[in-house]
């Protein structure tokens, strides 16, 4: 029964979001909900809020709490590295498994001209990363990741790394030291 309230929910917020945006369009009502919808730290914040709604407490019942040692950065073990368009192009010789840097949230997955498969994942410190190259796709819009999760998978060739910092691009060095 509780999941069935957090769906009525999650779906009331979101007909709520999508027809305030509508109207705000249409110049019926004045406010600033497509902004805070679709920047990276209001985003964050709106979806903390509705996280706390949907479980106020802080604690899934329907959790196990593991522990076992943090994965090593595969992405750390490029072979070259060399700037391409607004990120930097990383190349590896074996498979490697993409996975969340934190906690986070996916907000785009699809097909690019320029990039082919590629996903942006805006994580809780607000930064906000596009992989682009990507063999596969598994991962929905607007889906959850935890730190050290799968998002996806590379075999060997090329990865498109964009990491934007409080509205700023790394650049190829700075995407360097963020690998490790």
């Amino acid at each position: 029964m509780k999941n069935k309230l957090k769906w009525i929910l999650a779906f009331l917020i979101t007909f709520s979001v999508v027809m305030i945006s509508v109207l705000e369009k249409n110049g019926t009502m004045q406010t600033n909900i497509k902004q805070i919808t679709s920047t990276g730290e209001d985003f964050v914040v709106l979806r903390n809020w509705t996280k706390g709604l949907l479980d106020p407490d802080g604690k899934q019942n329907d959790s196990i709490t593991v522990t076992a040692p943090l994965y090593e950065g595969e992405l750390a073990t490029f072979s070259t590295l060399q700037p391409f368009s607004n990120g930097t192009l990383l190349s590896y010789k074996e498979n490697i498994s993409i996975r969340a840097k934190q906690d986070g949230l996916v907000i785009f997955t699809g097909h690019t001209q320029s990039l082919g498969k590629t996903m942006t994942v805006i994580y809780e410190n607000g930064e906000n990363v596009t992989y682009g190259f990507l063999d596969e796709l598994t991962i929905l819009p607007y889906t959850s990741v935890k730190e050290g999760e799968t998002i996806s998978n590379l075999t060997s060739g090329r990865l498109y790394l964009q990491v934007e910092n409080k509205g700023t691009m790394l650049d190829s060095t700075a995407i360097k030291e963020w690998l490790k």
